[in-house]
């Protein structure tokens, strides 16, 4: 099995990044430390792979601090986020839900 992960992880590292076809961008909060590195380790094909990890942030400053890199996406990629468990901890779970409700809606 690790010979099979390490020929992939060469696979998706020999593209250079203008072959790169698809971007996963992975949000979150601390819930999501080294989740980019370990789906980079484990994926196949010509996707590149990025990270915008705020531990101890609210839903609202991730949903702000990624708005540039979100709208370089193309409708090909893949937004991965994972947030709100810091608002909740906050009861602030109306407000998180909301504000992810409408990050998708404008991206």
């Amino acid at each position: 099995m690790k010979d099979i992960r390490a020929k992939q992880v060469r696979n998706c590292a020999s593209a250079s990044p203008s072959e790169k076809d698809h971007k996963i961008l992975i949000i979150g909060d601390s819930h999501l430390r080294n989740c980019a590195a370990n789906v980079k380790s484990i994926i196949t094909g010509s996707f590149e792979v990025q990270g915008i990890v705020k531990p101890g942030a609210g839903t609202n400053i991730l949903t702000k601090s990624v708005e540039k890199a979100v709208r370089s996406l193309t409708k090909n990629d893949v937004i991965v986020f994972c947030g709100g468990g810091n608002d909740i901890g906050r009861n602030n779970s109306s407000k998180a839900l909301h504000q992810i409700t409408n990050f998708i809606a404008v991206n």
